[in-house]
């Protein structure tokens, strides 16, 4: 039998290292994200803005 827990423990930010406390989280490439920090490398973009797919 499978049991699954919701997981309550903060996640690092791949972008700043720091704990993401926000409401939701931006799940990109694997890793976790800060709403701000997750950002086009070429634009500058923020990304969590743009939507669900690009």
């Amino acid at each position: 039998m499978l049991s699954v827990q919701p997981d309550t423990k903060p996640k690092g930010c791949a972008g700043c290292n720091r704990k993401i406390k926000d409401r939701y989280l931006l799940k990109a490439l694997d890793k976790y994200w800060h709403e701000d920090c997750l950002k086009c490398a070429c634009c500058d973009c923020r990304l969590g803005e743009v939507g669900k797919f690009i």
